[in-house]
C-alpha cells in the first residue's frame, strides 16, 4: 500500500491510500495457478482460481472503502483496516496473503489467493480525486506520456504540480511571408478533470480584449493535439503570437512565441566578370554579400527594393588567389532584420 499523510507518517493522517495486489498461490500441488486480487478500486480484487475444495471459498476477498476482505475457509485469514490478512502456511500448503490499503483484503487458505485491498481519498483534503483499479487502464508512474495497467512491484507515489498547458510543437520557420496563412501544431495536456477547455489566441497583443476563440473541447484524459491556422500580418516585422487557455480550475494560463514576418530577398547574378552585377528584391533594405570558404569577402552598399528589383556591384579582386585554380564563390542578399536569401554560386 502507497497512502500519503499530514503531520506525521502514520495510517491514521493518511489522506489518501492506494491499495495493494494480493499474492498468488502457489500452483504446484493441484497443477494450476490461483490469482491474487487486484487493487486499488473503490473495492479490492477477490482472488480466483482457487484449490478444489471449498472452490474459491478458499480465496480471499477484496475489502472495500467500509469494511476489510473475509475468507469463508478460515477466518483467521480476514484483513483488517490498513493491513492485509494472513495466508495459511501450516506445511506445505502455501496460500498467499491480502493486499494492504485503506481496508485490507484477507488472505487465501490452502494453496489460495488472497484478495486485494482498497483506496480512499479524503474529500476535505482532496478535490476531483480519481481512483482506479489495479485491472484498469491507469497513468504510468513512470512517464506522462505511458498508461498501463495496474504497477507491477513496490507501490509508488508520483506527487507533481497540477499544470495543465499547452505546447506549440510545430517546428518554427526563420521567417513567414506577409498576409500569408500560418499553420501551428498544438498539443494540451490535461488531467481528466472532466472539464471543457476554451482555447484563444491573439497576434502581438498581451490583452484579452481582442482574442480569437479556436478550440473548445472537452478533457477524456487524454493529451489533445489539435491545430490553428491563421494570416500573418501584411507588414514586416516580429510578431507575438499568444495562447489562452480558460477552465473552471484553471482561470487563465497563456504561451506566447515570437515570429519573423519578412519576404525572403532574392537575387540573380547578371554578369561573371572580375565586377560581379546582382539583382536582387527585398520589402526593406537589401545588402549583396560575396562569400569564399565560409567567409563574407566582399560586401556591396545597402539599397532600397521596397519590393522590386534593384542591382548592385561586387568589385573582386581575383589578385589575392591562386593562380590556375577554380575559385567557388557564394552569392547573396541580406535585409536589415537579418533574413538571407537563395544563393547563387
Amino acid at each position: 500500500m502507497s497512502f500519503i499523510s499530514i503531520g506525521e507518517a502514520k495510517n491514521e493522517s493518511g489522506i489518501l491510500f492506494a491499495g495493494a495486489g494480493a499474492g498468488s498461490g502457489a500452483g504446484t500441488f493441484f497443477n494450476q495457478y490461483t490469482y491474487g486480487g487486484y487493487g486499488g478500486g473503490v473495492s479490492g480484487g477477490d482472488g480466483s482460481h482457487c484449490t478444489k475444495y471449498y472452490g474459491n471459498l478458499r480465496c480471499g476477498t477484496g475489502a472495500t472503502q467500509t469494511s476489510y476482505g473475509t475468507n469463508y475457509a478460515n477466518s483467521n485469514n480476514n484483513g483488517g483496516k490498513f493491513y492485509g490478512g494472513n495466508c495459511e502456511a501450516r506445511g506445505y500448503h502455501e496460500a498467499s496473503g491480502g493486499g494492504s490499503g485503506y481496508y485490507g483484503g484477507a488472505g487465501g487458505d490452502y494453496y489460495s489467493a488472497g484478495g486485494g485491498g482498497s483506496s480512499f481519498i479524503n474529500e476535505s483534503f482532496i478535490k476531483n480525486g480519481i481512483i482506479i483499479p489495479g485491472n484498469e487502464s491507469m497513468p504510468s508512474p513512470y512517464s506522462f506520456t505511458e498508461r498501463l495497467i495496474g504497477n507491477r512491484g513496490q507501490g509508488y507515489v508520483r506527487i507533481t504540480p497540477i499544470v495543465i498547458n499547452i505546447e506549440i510543437f510545430s517546428p518554427k520557420r526563420s521567417c513567414y511571408y506577409p498576409d500569408t496563412n500560418l499553420t501551428l501544431d498544438l498539443i494540451l495536456f490535461t488531467y481528466n478533470f472532466n472539464e471543457v477547455y476554451n482555447i484563444s489566441r491573439t497576434v502581438n497583443s498581451s490583452g484579452l480584449q481582442d482574442y480569437e476563440l479556436i478550440q473548445t473541447h472537452q478533457d477524456d484524459s487524454q493529451n489533445y493535439i489539435f491545430n490553428d491556422t491563421f494570416k500573418v500580418p501584411s507588414e514586416r516585422g516580429y510578431y507575438q503570437i499568444s495562447y489562452f487557455m480558460f477552465s473552471e480550475s484553471v482561470p487563465y494560463y497563456k504561451i506566447e512565441d515570437v515570429i519573423l514576418v519578412n519576404k525572403v530577398p532574392e537575387i540573380l547574378l547578371i554578369g561573371e566578370r572580375v565586377t560581379v552585377e546582382l539583382a536582387g528584391i527585398s520589402l526593406g533594405n537589401v545588402t549583396f554579400k560575396c562569400k569564399y570558404e565560409d567567409h563574407d569577402l566582399y560586401t556591396s552598399s545597402e539599397m532600397v527594393s521596397s519590393d522590386s528589383f534593384v542591382t548592385g556591384t561586387i568589385k573582386i579582386d581575383i589578385i589575392n588567389f591562386p593562380i590556375s585554380s577554380q575559385i567557388h564563390f557564394d552569392f547573396y542578399a541580406i535585409d536589415e532584420l537579418g533574413t538571407k536569401s537563395n544563393i547563387i554560386q
